[in-house]
């Protein structure tokens, strides 16, 4: 795979059909999170299209008290 090609593939394509692609294509998709909007919109997106990848959660120390697990 050359990864300079196919990021320019990619380019531009709306953020499901990226993350289909790196399920078809990448072994061991995990996703890491810090509970913060990004990874939440990610993780939605992932459970939209039933794709279920182990989260890593990155304690920033910074968890506000509801996020705290």
């Amino acid at each position: 795979m050359n990864l300079i090609e196919q990021s320019e593939a990619l380019d531009g394509l709306p953020p499901r059909d990226i993350l289909k692609w790196s399920f078809e294509h990448l072994p061991n998709v995990v996703l890491t999170t810090a509970w913060q909007p990004s990874g939440i919109v990610i993780l939605d997106l992932l459970h939209d299209l039933g794709l279920r990848p182990p989260v890593i959660f990155v304690d920033t120390l910074f968890q506000f008290q509801e996020t705290s697990i």
